[in-house]
Protein backbone atom coordinates (compact mmCIF):
# COMPACT_ATOMS: atom_id res chain seq x y z
CA UNK A 1 0.00 0.00 0.00
CA UNK A 2 1.35 3.41 -0.77
CA UNK A 3 2.66 5.48 1.91
CA UNK A 4 0.85 8.43 2.71
CA UNK A 5 3.25 11.84 3.59
CA UNK A 6 2.52 14.80 5.47
CA UNK A 7 4.26 17.79 6.04
CA UNK A 8 3.70 20.48 8.64
CA UNK A 9 2.57 23.56 7.04
CA UNK A 10 3.14 27.61 7.89
CA UNK A 11 2.35 27.57 11.74
CA UNK A 12 -0.34 30.38 12.62
CA UNK A 13 2.34 31.62 15.46
CA UNK A 14 6.06 31.66 16.71
CA UNK A 15 7.97 28.47 17.40
CA UNK A 16 9.51 30.68 20.00
CA UNK A 17 7.63 33.84 21.44
CA UNK A 18 3.97 32.00 20.58
CA UNK A 19 2.89 35.26 19.33
CA UNK A 20 0.33 34.69 16.14
CA UNK A 21 1.55 36.19 13.12
CA UNK A 22 -0.24 39.07 11.28
CA UNK A 23 -1.89 38.99 7.54
CA UNK A 24 1.15 39.82 5.26
CA UNK A 25 3.84 39.93 8.01
CA UNK A 26 7.67 38.79 7.04
CA UNK A 27 8.67 35.70 8.84
CA UNK A 28 11.07 33.01 8.95
CA UNK A 29 10.89 29.06 8.01
CA UNK A 30 13.17 26.52 9.35
CA UNK A 31 13.87 22.86 8.41
CA UNK A 32 14.87 20.88 11.32
CA UNK A 33 15.76 17.36 11.77
CA UNK A 34 14.63 17.09 15.03
CA UNK A 35 12.13 18.14 17.20
CA UNK A 36 12.69 19.00 20.85
CA UNK A 37 11.12 15.93 22.51
CA UNK A 38 7.40 16.79 23.41
CA UNK A 39 5.96 16.54 27.16
CA UNK A 40 4.36 13.24 27.73
CA UNK A 41 1.02 13.04 29.02
CA UNK A 42 1.96 11.99 32.54
CA UNK A 43 4.27 15.32 32.13
CA UNK A 44 1.61 17.34 31.01
CA UNK A 45 -0.55 16.17 33.52
CA UNK A 46 1.37 16.67 36.64
CA UNK A 47 2.44 20.11 35.31
CA UNK A 48 -1.24 20.77 35.86
CA UNK A 49 -1.68 19.66 39.81
CA UNK A 50 -1.15 22.30 42.57
CA UNK A 51 2.72 22.02 43.44
CA UNK A 52 3.38 21.23 46.84
CA UNK A 53 5.55 23.73 47.50
CA UNK A 54 5.24 27.40 46.91
CA UNK A 55 8.57 27.85 44.93
CA UNK A 56 7.63 25.03 42.55
CA UNK A 57 4.04 27.27 41.22
CA UNK A 58 6.96 30.25 39.59
CA UNK A 59 6.60 30.79 35.90
CA UNK A 60 9.08 29.41 34.02
CA UNK A 61 11.73 32.49 32.33
CA UNK A 62 14.25 33.41 30.21
CA UNK A 63 15.16 29.99 28.17
CA UNK A 64 13.58 27.60 29.61
CA UNK A 65 10.52 29.56 28.93
CA UNK A 66 11.08 30.05 25.26
CA UNK A 67 12.04 26.39 24.88
CA UNK A 68 8.65 24.98 26.37
CA UNK A 69 7.32 27.46 24.10
CA UNK A 70 9.20 25.64 21.21
CA UNK A 71 8.51 22.23 22.32
CA UNK A 72 4.75 23.02 22.24
CA UNK A 73 4.87 24.15 19.20
CA UNK A 74 6.56 21.88 17.76
CA UNK A 75 4.16 18.98 19.21
CA UNK A 76 0.99 20.78 17.90
CA UNK A 77 2.63 21.05 14.62
CA UNK A 78 4.15 17.62 13.80
CA UNK A 79 2.37 15.68 11.45
CA UNK A 80 1.43 12.21 12.83
CA UNK A 81 2.78 8.63 11.20
CA UNK A 82 5.14 10.74 8.80
CA UNK A 83 7.91 8.92 7.99
CA UNK A 84 9.66 12.21 6.70
CA UNK A 85 13.47 13.29 8.00
CA UNK A 86 12.46 17.08 9.16
CA UNK A 87 10.20 19.34 10.42
CA UNK A 88 8.98 23.04 9.46
CA UNK A 89 9.45 25.42 12.17
CA UNK A 90 8.29 29.31 11.55
CA UNK A 91 9.67 32.52 13.95
CA UNK A 92 8.85 35.58 13.78
CA UNK A 93 11.71 38.74 13.17
CA UNK A 94 12.32 38.88 16.48
CA UNK A 95 12.94 35.56 17.34
CA UNK A 96 14.80 34.51 14.57
CA UNK A 97 18.60 34.25 15.23
CA UNK A 98 20.70 33.79 12.15
CA UNK A 99 23.52 32.52 14.48
CA UNK A 100 21.77 29.76 15.02
CA UNK A 101 21.43 28.96 11.44
CA UNK A 102 24.12 25.76 11.22
CA UNK A 103 21.12 23.92 13.52
CA UNK A 104 19.09 24.04 10.22
CA UNK A 105 18.59 21.46 7.04
CA UNK A 106 17.56 24.68 4.95
CA UNK A 107 15.55 27.63 5.74
CA UNK A 108 14.35 31.21 3.76
CA UNK A 109 12.23 34.06 4.49
CA UNK A 110 8.75 34.62 3.16
CA UNK A 111 5.43 36.17 4.69
CA UNK A 112 1.74 35.67 5.73
CA UNK A 113 -0.53 35.95 2.66
CA UNK A 114 -2.46 38.88 3.22
CA UNK A 115 -5.66 36.97 1.87
CA UNK A 116 -6.08 33.14 1.18
CA UNK A 117 -6.03 32.45 -2.70
CA UNK A 118 -8.65 30.63 -4.07
CA UNK A 119 -6.51 29.16 -6.75
CA UNK A 120 -2.78 28.66 -6.52
CA UNK A 121 -0.37 28.20 -9.21
CA UNK A 122 1.41 24.67 -9.08
CA UNK A 123 4.19 24.19 -7.16
CA UNK A 124 7.06 23.46 -9.66
CA UNK A 125 6.23 27.20 -10.79
CA UNK A 126 5.50 28.69 -7.18
CA UNK A 127 8.44 27.85 -5.12
CA UNK A 128 12.07 29.49 -6.01
CA UNK A 129 14.50 26.89 -7.50
CA UNK A 130 17.24 27.97 -5.46
CA UNK A 131 15.84 27.23 -2.64
CA UNK A 132 14.91 23.41 -4.42
CA UNK A 133 18.28 22.98 -6.00
CA UNK A 134 20.24 23.58 -1.94
CA UNK A 135 17.98 20.93 -0.53
CA UNK A 136 18.77 18.41 -3.61
CA UNK A 137 22.23 19.15 -3.20
CA UNK A 138 22.25 18.25 0.34
CA UNK A 139 20.58 14.70 -0.19
CA UNK A 140 23.12 13.59 -2.24
CA UNK A 141 24.87 10.37 -1.72
CA UNK A 142 22.20 9.85 1.28
CA UNK A 143 21.32 5.78 2.14
CA UNK A 144 18.30 6.64 3.84
CA UNK A 145 15.29 5.63 1.39
CA UNK A 146 13.01 8.29 2.52
CA UNK A 147 15.79 11.13 2.25
CA UNK A 148 16.06 9.53 -1.22
CA UNK A 149 12.00 9.87 -2.06
CA UNK A 150 12.68 13.11 -1.26
CA UNK A 151 15.15 13.79 -3.40
CA UNK A 152 14.03 12.05 -6.56
CA UNK A 153 10.52 14.77 -6.01
CA UNK A 154 12.63 17.20 -5.69
CA UNK A 155 14.54 16.75 -8.96
CA UNK A 156 11.24 16.01 -10.53
CA UNK A 157 9.93 19.86 -9.71
CA UNK A 158 13.37 20.85 -10.71
CA UNK A 159 13.05 19.33 -14.13
CA UNK A 160 9.72 20.88 -14.43
CA UNK A 161 11.47 24.33 -13.31
CA UNK A 162 14.05 23.45 -16.03
CA UNK A 163 16.78 23.93 -13.63
CA UNK A 164 17.72 20.67 -14.18
CA UNK A 165 17.91 18.89 -17.72
CA UNK A 166 17.21 14.63 -17.74
CA UNK A 167 20.08 13.69 -19.82
CA UNK A 168 19.61 9.36 -19.59
CA UNK A 169 19.19 6.55 -17.50
CA UNK A 170 22.07 4.65 -15.78
CA UNK A 171 21.75 0.85 -14.55
CA UNK A 172 23.95 0.16 -11.58
CA UNK A 173 23.48 -2.59 -9.21
CA UNK A 174 21.81 -0.39 -6.67
CA UNK A 175 19.05 0.30 -9.50
CA UNK A 176 18.48 2.49 -12.07
CA UNK A 177 19.23 6.20 -11.19
CA UNK A 178 18.48 9.63 -13.43
CA UNK A 179 21.29 11.22 -14.50
CA UNK A 180 20.24 15.14 -14.59
CA UNK A 181 22.53 17.91 -16.10
CA UNK A 182 23.27 21.25 -14.62
CA UNK A 183 24.29 23.03 -17.43
CA UNK A 184 24.05 26.65 -15.10
CA UNK A 185 27.23 25.05 -13.30
CA UNK A 186 28.41 22.17 -16.15
CA UNK A 187 27.53 19.43 -13.68
CA UNK A 188 25.78 16.15 -13.50
CA UNK A 189 23.82 14.06 -10.84
CA UNK A 190 22.68 11.06 -10.25
CA UNK A 191 18.96 10.32 -8.65
CA UNK A 192 18.14 7.09 -7.38
CA UNK A 193 14.77 6.43 -9.10
CA UNK A 194 13.01 4.70 -6.26
CA UNK A 195 10.71 2.81 -7.85
CA UNK A 196 7.22 5.18 -6.30
CA UNK A 197 4.07 4.18 -7.20
CA UNK A 198 1.86 7.39 -8.33
CA UNK A 199 -0.32 7.34 -5.55
CA UNK A 200 3.04 8.13 -3.59
CA UNK A 201 4.44 10.28 -6.10
CA UNK A 202 1.06 12.40 -5.28
CA UNK A 203 1.49 12.31 -1.91
CA UNK A 204 5.25 13.26 -1.72
CA UNK A 205 4.84 16.12 -3.98
CA UNK A 206 1.39 17.28 -1.78
CA UNK A 207 3.59 17.17 1.37
CA UNK A 208 6.29 18.93 -0.23
CA UNK A 209 3.99 21.58 -1.30
CA UNK A 210 2.59 21.53 2.88
CA UNK A 211 6.99 22.21 3.39
CA UNK A 212 7.78 24.71 1.14
CA UNK A 213 4.26 26.87 1.04
CA UNK A 214 6.15 29.94 1.25
CA UNK A 215 9.19 29.56 -0.39
CA UNK A 216 8.76 31.50 -3.30
CA UNK A 217 11.65 33.43 -2.44
CA UNK A 218 14.95 32.68 -1.24
CA UNK A 219 15.20 35.70 1.14
CA UNK A 220 18.28 33.66 3.34
CA UNK A 221 19.36 30.23 1.69
CA UNK A 222 20.16 26.94 3.28
CA UNK A 223 22.36 25.92 5.88
CA UNK A 224 25.99 25.11 5.14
Amino acid sequence: MPEEYQFSRRAPRCASCGREFERGEEHHSALIAEPPPAPSKRRRAEAQLPAAEPAASAEPSGADAGAAVQAAAVADSAPKGSKLPWRRLDFCNACWKPEETANYFSFWKTAVPEEEATREKPLAKRIDAETVYEMFRRLEGQPELEKQKFRFILALILMRKKRLRFASVASTPQGEHLVLEDKAEGVTHKVRDPGLADEEIDSLKSAVDDLLRGAESSGDGAAP
